[in-house]
């Protein structure tokens, strides 16, 4: 399979529109989310658990609030699934930011790191992930640095 995702954290991958038939199943995931509205065809996907969270890139925020409680319930997935020891691979067209929306808030259930700390990490895992700036800003403000 010449599908290339990139690893973020333990059990959780980020990457672009995934190719349909057993090669995901075969390569260990458990888990799909598919974050982009044009591709939503979960049947796609024999074997894996698919969890659809559409959405658009739109830097507009008004555009982006409209998705948050959908992609806010698929990070939580995420993160009981990551927590139960599955492979979870969250998609959008690109891999950047609307995968990366819901790999950030799924971070923010699983770790104790500041959006800000949130946004560089997948950033260094993901060449452009989270490019989208009113995205980034979100999770920034969002997810404040946590007190020990």
């Amino acid at each position: 399979m010449s599908y290339q995702a990139d690893k973020i954290v333990d059990r959780l991958y980020q990457g672009g529109r995934p190719p349909a038939g057993e090669g995901l199943k075969n390569a260990g995931i458990n888990v799909l989310v598919l974050c982009a509205k044009e591709w939503q065809d979960a049947s796609a996907y024999e074997g894996i658990e698919v969890i659809l969270a559409p959405g658009d890139d739109d830097a507009r925020p008004h555009r982006m609030a409209k998705f948050l409680p959908t992609w806010q319930a698929a990070a939580h997935q995420v993160a009981e699934h990551v927590r139960a020891g599955r492979t979870v691979l969250v998609t959008c067209m690109q891999g950047l930011n609307r995968s990366g929306m819901v790999t950030a808030m799924a971070l923010a259930e699983l770790t104790n790191l500041s959006g800000e700390q949130i946004v560089a990490h997948i950033q260094s895992r993901r060449q452009m992930a989270l490019c989208n700036a009113t995205f980034a800003k979100y999770i920034e403000d969002t997810f404040p640095a946590k007190t020990p």
